[in-house]
């Protein structure tokens, strides 16, 4: 998780009296193990982020996940979440709007099936002016009216679309690297975690219920099959072997391969590859990179980084 040298807000010997709790806590674990990632965003955390190469790497991290949204585009709301989850995986680069979309959907793979993704604004308490934050998580037992269930995201996003967080709600963030109640998460967003835009004193956090899909019975056995490590009990897919190959093809029609192509000929990573190391762990490069060795890299880069690994 992200972390300061200041204690943690959450227990985790006092939470797993918590079964809701201690499974969010699990299944973000399991998350970030299934799609070990670099985030540009993430990267914000870094000891070392005013040197100029680690600056090249961040901006080059943030234009590939950008590029990534080109090819997660789809017909299908599933088709895109495949895409996703099939990006990571692959190319192993993502920000929080990502692994939100991953955790949402582990959650609802283990029977979490009000989970849903939020989108977070701080609200000035004077002057009732809202900003956007520019992060997104999963929460489960949030209090949501009817007229959320459907609801697309507003082109202006106003003070009556945001939800204050209720006393039950579990924050799962990934991008972070915790699960906790609501009101836990927020002083962690105020303390520990530096995203992209501070939240202030005189700010309090509120939340926008992003759109949420159900998924069709054949949906949840493809991705149980395709991705086991994120269940907590072991299960036997009830999927075809038609349905299989239904699925999988809409990751083929644009290959990553073609993706990483396209990546080199418009980016050159001038700053990052000037240093050998980079040179080795460029962001081109990690789609060609094994689980092991990209863990080795992050090894080996963690006297840097305000990041600790799962």
């Amino acid at each position: 998780m992200l972390y300061t040298n200041k204690q943690n807000t959450y227990n985790l010997s006092f939470g797993s009296r918590n079964k809701l709790i201690r499974d969010a806590d699990k299944i973000c674990r399991k998350v970030n193990l299934e799609f070990p990632v670099i985030s540009s965003t993430r990267l914000d955390n870094f000891k070392n982020i005013e040197k100029p190469q680690f600056l090249d790497f961040q901006n080059a991290t943030a234009k590939l996940v950008l590029l990534l949204r080109t090819y997660y585009e789809d017909l299908t709301r599933f088709g895109q979440q495949l895409k996703i989850l099939y990006g990571m995986k692959t190319i192993k680069a993502a920000n929080c709007a990502e692994l939100s979309e991953a955790t949402s959907l582990a959650m609802r793979l283990n029977g979490y099936n009000n989970a849903r993704n939020f989108w977070l604004y701080a609200i000035n308490t004077k002057t009732n002016k809202l900003r956007d934050l520019d992060h997104t998580v999963t929460a489960i037992n949030f209090e949501i009216p009817e007229s959320y269930l459907t609801k697309n995201i507003p082109s202006q996003v106003k003070r009556k679309h945001l939800l204050k967080s209720n006393n039950q709600a579990i924050i799962i963030d990934s991008w972070s690297g915790f699960a906790d109640y609501a009101k836990n998460a927020i002083i962690r967003y105020r303390n520990d975690i530096k995203l992209s835009t501070k939240v202030k004193n005189n700010e309090k956090i509120l939340f926008l219920p992003l759109p949420i899909t159900s998924l069709k019975p054949t949906e949840i056995e493809f991705l149980k099959y395709k991705y086991p490590g994120l269940l907590l009990k072991s299960h036997k897919p009830k999927i075809t072997q038609s349905e299989r190959k239904k699925y999988e093809s809409i990751t083929e029609d644009a290959s990553i391969e073609h993706m990483v192509n396209l990546i080199k000929k418009q980016y050159n990573l001038k700053g990052a590859v000037e240093n050998k190391y980079f040179e080795k762990y460029s962001i081109t490069n990690i789609a060609r990179i094994s689980k092991n060795s990209f863990r080795n890299f992050w090894e080996k880069l963690k006297n840097m980084f305000f990041y600790e690994e799962y």
